[in-house]
C-alpha cells in the first residue's frame, strides 16, 4: 500500500511540473510572438513611410496609420508584461516626426499643381508668356529653370546659388530691354514673383530636410535609431527567454525522465513485494 502511496505522489509531482513548466514555456511563447510582430508592423511602417516619400501618394498615410496602430497596441501589451521596458515613447517620436513631414511636404505640394510648386509653376508660365517673342531673354528665362529643376532633382543648394545670379542677369537684361514695362503688372514683377515663389519653396524643403540627417528627416530618422534601438534590446530580452526555454525544456525532459524511472522502480519494487506476499501467504496455506 505503501508503495502505491509513493507511486501515486510521485505521479503528482509530474502533473504538476509537467502543468507548471509547459504553462512557463507557453507564456515565453507568446511574449516572443509579441515581439515578432511588433517588429513586423514596424517595419511595415517604415515600408509605408518610404513609399509615401518615394511616390507623394496618399494612399500609404492610411496604410501606415493602420500599422502604426497595430504597432502600439502590441508596445503597450509587451510593456505591461515588462514594466521596465520603454518602447512607446520612442515609436510616438516617430509617428510625430512622420506626420510633421507629411504635413510639410503636403505644403510644398504632393503635385505639381499643388501648394508651393503650384505657386512656382503659376508664376515661371506668367513669365514665360510676358517674354514670349523675345528670345535673348527667354534663353535666360531658360537658364533659371535649368538650375530650379537641378534643385528639385538633386536638392543640392549650389543650383539655389545659380539660380539666384540667373536671376540677376534676366533682370538686368530685361531692364535695358524694350519690355521692362511690358504686361499689366510688368515684366520684372512677374520675374521677381516667380523668384519669391522658388525661394519659399526652396526654404520649405530645406525645413523638410535636403539630406537625410538634416531638418524634419534628420528628426525622423533619430527617432527611428531610438526606436531601433529598443527593439535590439527588446531582442535581447527575447534571445534570453529563447535559451530559458530550451534551457527549460531540457529540465522538464531531465525531470519527467527522472520521474519516470523512479515510478517505474516503484512498481516493479511493488509488484515483487506483493508477489513475495502472495507466495508467502500461499505457503502459510500448504502449512496448515
Amino acid at each position: 500500500m505503501k508503495t502505491y502511496l509513493a507511486l501515486g505522489i510521485v505521479v503528482v509531482v509530474m502533473a504538476v511540473a509537467a502543468v507548471l513548466t509547459v504553462y512557463s514555456l507557453m507564456s515565453s511563447a507568446r511574449e516572443l510572438d509579441q515581439t515578432r510582430q511588433v517588429e513586423l508592423d514596424m517595419l511595415r511602417c517604415r515600408r509605408h513611410e518610404k513609399d509615401f516619400l518615394a511616390r507623394r501618394d496618399t494612399t500609404y498615410l492610411g496604410k501606415h496609420a493602420a500599422a502604426y496602430s497595430r504597432l502600439a497596441a502590441g508596445v503597450e501589451r509587451i510593456e505591461a508584461a515588462a514594466p521596465g521596458l520603454s518602447i512607446l515613447p520612442h515609436t510616438e517620436d516617430y509617428r510625430i516626426a512622420f506626420h510633421d513631414i507629411v504635413q510639410a511636404m503636403s505644403e510644398v505640394g504632393l503635385t505639381e499643381d499643388e501648394g508651393l510648386r503650384g505657386e512656382l509653376r503659376v508664376a515661371i508660365h506668367s513669365a514665360e508668356k510676358a517674354l514670349e517673342g523675345h528670345d535673348d531673354l527667354l534663353i535666360l528665362l531658360l537658364r533659371c529653370r535649368r538650375h530650379e529643376k537641378d534643385f528639385l532633382l538633386r536638392r543640392d543648394p549650389i543650383y539655389v546659388d545659380r539660380f539666384e545670379r540667373s536671376v540677376d542677369d534676366l533682370l538686368r537684361a530685361v531692364f535695358t530691354s524694350a519690355v521692362a514695362a511690358g504686361g499689366e503688372f510688368g515684366v520684372p514683377d512677374l520675374i521677381s514673383a516667380y523668384r519669391h515663389a522658388f525661394q519659399n519653396l526652396v526654404s520649405r524643403m530645406i525645413g523638410i530636410g535636403l539630406a537625410e540627417d538634416r531638418g524634419l528627416r534628420g528628426k525622423m530618422r533619430t527617432a527611428v535609431h531610438r526606436t531601433e534601438s529598443t527593439f535590439e534590446q527588446l531582442q535581447s530580452l527575447a534571445d534570453v527567454d529563447r535559451t530559458r526555454i530550451f534551457r527549460d525544456s531540457i529540465a522538464l525532459g531531465a525531470l519527467l525522465l527522472g520521474l519516470t524511472a523512479i515510478a517505474i522502480w516503484l512498481l516493479f519494487n511493488g509488484m515483487k513485494k506483493d508477489a513475495a506476499s502472495r507466495e508467502k501467504a500461499a505457503r502459510g496455506k500448504k502449512a496448515v
